[in-house]
């Protein structure tokens, strides 16, 4: 459009409608945007056009949809952050528990082993033979079975 078409066509309006008329359409348009502008692509664009193509109510939905959106986000992801942080204070606990019962199985094993090695003491301490050790016959069958230069 050319700007002596606008003017034509402001002109016209002032005409027909007068000042009051053309002041009260402004606002309308400003607010509820033009009919035929908001189907173009390109209004979004433009900031001025934008005011009047799309229309100041249309602006502030979409800018409230965007808000709750982003809120709404916000959310579901403090509530997964929450979820996550449950879920590693439970690991926590179970790992502790684990460990503890490890503990008490090292012990346990621990004692077992000292046991086991004051008895093997015990033992070696009772055989009187003057070498201190000998073969049975079940230790040559053993060695035997293992490495035939033993037989």
């Amino acid at each position: 459009m050319s700007a002596l078409a606008i003017k034509t066509f402001v002109s016209w309006l002032w005409r027909m409608i007068g000042w009051p008329g053309v002041v009260a359409a402004t606002v309308y348009f400003y607010y509820e945007g033009v009919p035929v502008l908001n189907r173009l692509p390109i209004v979004d664009q433009i900031p001025i056009m934008r005011e009047f193509g799309v229309g100041r109510v249309e602006l502030e939905r979409r800018e409230a949809v965007s808000t709750a959106t982003t809120e709404l986000l916000g959310a579901a992801d403090l509530a997964a952050a929450k979820a996550v942080i449950e879920k590693i204070q439970r690991d926590r606990e179970t790992a502790v528990m684990l460990q503890r019962q490890a503990s008490a199985e090292a012990a346990e094993l621990k004692q077992k082993d000292q046991e086991d090695r004051d008895a093997l003491d015990a033992a070696t301490a009772a055989d009187n033979d003057g070498d201190g050790a000998y073969y049975t016959d079940g230790d040559r069958r053993r060695l035997c079975s293992f490495r035939k230069r033993y037989c």
